[in-house]
């Protein structure tokens, strides 16, 4: 019989998740103090963490989403390790192509959420 954690990394292998912590320590390497403040000391940033509904950042290539999604991921990830809270991420990254489809995208949240 296997083993829960067995049966996890079987998973995760079959599936190959690409993984979204890559983007997200090089958006949280060019932070400076303050950085996003205006979006997390606001109304819908309030309003999204107390419904715990999907939050999603879209706009323009270079107009700072990865930044301001990994100032809240960063937020949300001490909230975790608290057990307040429960999150799953995803970068799409048109310069990787391993982060370009909806596939990738499911098969990440999907072994994110089974941790």
């Amino acid at each position: 019989m296997m083993s829960r954690s067995q049966s996890r990394d079987d998973l995760r292998r079959w599936l190959s998740p690409p993984d979204p912590s890559t983007n997200h320590n090089v958006a949280r390497g060019s932070h400076h103090d303050g950085t996003a403040s205006w979006f997390t000391r606001g109304n819908t940033y309030k309003q999204w963490k107390m419904t715990g509904s999907l939050l999603w950042i879209h706009g323009k290539p270079g107009s700072g989403k990865s930044i301001l999604c990994s100032t809240i991921i960063h937020e949300i990830e001490q909230l975790q390790e608290t057990g307040a809270a429960l999150m799953a991420y995803f970068y799409f990254d048109f310069k990787d192509i391993g982060k370009q489809d909806v596939r990738s995208l499911l098969s990440s949240i999907l072994i994110q959420l089974s941790k």
